[in-house]
């Protein structure tokens, strides 16, 4: 499931550094990216705005409901890192 999301992080994030950087974490197997500095924030949003759409255009009903459980914790995880990084910012 891991590679799903750095696939839509690569897809979606504008920065081209930040591309090459999800595609060698997804291409190097890796399981887990630490965002929780608000600098990070582009991709925390990119999770918790367009989550549910990529994995709902990308994969059947099935595929999507077998996936949720895990997805849903990361998107309230990056929901709440969000939110956190928000309030920083002011």
């Amino acid at each position: 499931m891991t590679c799903i999301m750095f696939d839509l992080l690569e897809e979606r994030v504008a920065d081209v550094d930040r591309k090459a950087e999800m595609r060698e974490l997804r291409d190097e197997n890796i399981l887990m990216i630490d965002l929780r500095d608000p600098s990070d924030d582009e991709l925390v949003e990119i999770i918790v705005n367009e989550l549910c759409g990529y994995l709902a255009t990308h994969f059947d009903t099935d595929t999507c409901k077998a996936m949720e459980l895990g997805f849903s914790e990361l998107h309230r995880l990056a929901a709440s890192q969000h939110r956190y990084n928000q309030e920083s910012a002011r």
